[in-house]
């Protein structure tokens, strides 16, 4: 706690001396616009440029690996055509500042050089703007994980940003693990094709929540989802006996990958889920 309380200090100290003449320092005025995140994998095929913007306009000149920038309307840009691997681009400037951004980009084949996954060799493959991160050995699964989201309803997938598939076992031996709007999944290989459609989907429907729930669709305690459950009268799954959370999540992905037999055996639910997708 005393540790954790010297650093939030520390950052008040660093932020207010940054504040002090009315300027921010220059790590704090760069900023990056719409996908392109600090420290970010890239495929070249779905992103052509690397996109920026000023949080505050001052009066300074700033420079991009030695060159000046033109800023529009408080943005630039970066293109990557013709880059491949891990890439820094340094900002610099006329008061002495700098702060690095570092990308890695793929290559044509969607080979990420210098970069790793459990320390084998990532790739990547974007799909509807969602980003999957793989190794050679969940290669052949991916084309069942990229038909799945392409054939989903947009709004499931709409909190929905990157899916890595880690070719190791997580420690609780989930499947699955979804941190608002990323996924990992683990061991994907070892599954059945079924089983991965299922828990690719399951965990969507996690992110998808999470949106349901800024949007105020969705309360925290699955309220409505409940009063359909209960009115089913019975559980999608033994897993879908955990939590509300999890019925919705199993619910979404069944009524997704075997839409007839979920409509069948949960009509209520089925119901639900639909009216969340007009």
């Amino acid at each position: 706690m005393k540790k954790l309380f010297s650093t939030i200090i520390s950052m008040f100290l660093y932020i207010s001396v940054a504040l002090a003449d009315d300027r921010l320092a220059l790590a704090f005025n760069i900023l990056t616009d719409d996908d392109s995140k600090k420290n970010s994998i890239i495929d070249p095929k779905a992103q052509k440029k690397i996109k920026f913007k000023l949080f505050s306009t001052q009066n300074e000149t700033i420079y991009m690996n030695g060159n000046e920038i033109v800023v529009i309307d408080d943005r630039f840009e970066f293109d990557i055509e013709g880059l491949e691997g891990k890439q820094e681009i340094k900002f610099t400037n006329n008061l002495n500042e700098e702060t690095t951004f570092t990308y890695y980009i793929a290559d044509e084949n969607g080979m990420v050089k210098d970069y790793t996954i459990e320390n084998e060799q990532a790739y990547i493959k974007t799909v509807d703007d969602v980003k999957i991160l793989y190794t050679e050995k969940d290669a052949d699964k991916i084309e069942i994980v990229t038909d799945l989201i392409d054939n989903m309803p947009d709004k499931t997938k709409s909190n929905l940003e990157e899916i890595t598939l880690l070719p190791t076992e997580h420690k609780s031996g989930a499947a699955g693990i979804t941190s608002y709007d990323k996924i990992s999944l683990y061991n994907i290989s070892d599954y059945t094709n079924k089983q991965i459609k299922n828990i690719v989907s399951h965990e969507i429907a996690h992110t998808w929540s999470y949106d349901l729930m800024k949007q105020k669709e969705l309360d925290y305690f699955y309220t409505d989802f409940n009063k359909a459950a209960k009115e089913d009268g019975n559980y999608v799954t033994k897993y879908s006996k955990t939590s509300a959370s999890e019925d919705f999540a199993e619910s979404v992905s069944f009524y997704l990958t075997d839409n007839k037999n979920f409509e069948k055996k949960h009509p209520a639910r089925a119901e639900y889920i639909e009216g969340l997708l007009k």
